[in-house]
């Protein structure tokens, strides 16, 4: 018997597809392209007095900051649209038909429409700890970012499919998923700033824990080793959010 029997079907579907592959290959040389870009600039800097250090830093923020923003418009780019396609093309209806629930619709959309994309990520993932070997980093820093990567990749894909169950427009769906994706990864921090400056100096900082990017920022070793509680507090919320959003859709 299987659990998710739709997820199944769909994983299998999407396996097979050329896209799933063709993805990480370009994924891969993407990333491999960046880091070499990235490395060569940065021979200049040390021929000039960087410290190969600075480098491996400086290259793999920079790495991790393009794989950020490719996570955070995953759910525009997967899911945002795949309930409402369904709507639109009058088939919603017919899986209902079967014994299928409502979380085996929407989780098997949402693995089928992301396997490719999230392969992509993973190609990235070696790309990014090459820096480990210039120096200027952890281990445990490189781990950190790849915990962030995924689960705001995670988060996004939620995002993308609430606002796909609640619009039928493709325009919409985007709409909404741009918004709330906005306000998400924003709003949080710009109220820990505001609060910040009425109550002098004093910052609430737990109000921009909901917001992806507060993990990406206190992932790094300097801010870890200070806030180790924070950054785990943060991974949880922001994974707390992401079921609730799967449970709304």
């Amino acid at each position: 018997m299987t659990v998710l029997p739709i997820v199944e079907r769909e994983m299998r579907v999407a396996a097979r597809r050329k896209a799933t592959f063709w993805s990480r290959t370009v994924m891969g040389l993407s990333a491999s392209l960046v880091a070499a870009a990235a490395l060569i600039s940065n021979v200049v800097f040390t021929a000039r007095g960087f410290s190969p250090s600075q480098t491996g830093s400086t290259l793999f923020w920079n790495l991790a900051g393009l794989l950020m923003i490719y996570a955070l418009v995953a759910g525009r780019q997967f899911t945002a649209d795949c309930i409402s396609e369904e709507k639109r093309d009058g088939t919603l209806g017919l899986l209902f038909l079967t014994d299928l629930s409502g979380y085996d619709v929407v989780l098997g959309k949402m693995f089928a429409r992301s396997l490719h994309g999230f392969y992509g990520l993973l190609a990235a993932v070696p790309v990014l700890a090459i820096p480990l070997l210039l120096g200027g980093m952890t281990d445990g820093e490189f781990w950190r970012m790849v915990l962030v990567l995924i689960n705001t990749f995670f988060i996004s894909l939620a995002i993308g499919i609430m606002a796909s169950s609640f619009s039928r427009d493709r325009r919409t769906a985007f709409g909404i998923n741009f918004v709330f994706m906005l306000l998400l990864s924003g709003l949080p921090i710009v109220l820990a700033v505001a609060i910040r400056g009425a109550a002098n100096g004093v910052t609430p900082k737990f109000l921009s824990f909901p917001s992806p990017v507060s993990a990406f920022c206190l992932s790094s070793e300097r801010l870890y080793k200070v806030n180790r509680a924070e950054f785990w507090v943060a991974i949880a919320l922001t994974q707390a959010v992401s079921w609730l959003l799967l449970t709304v859709a």
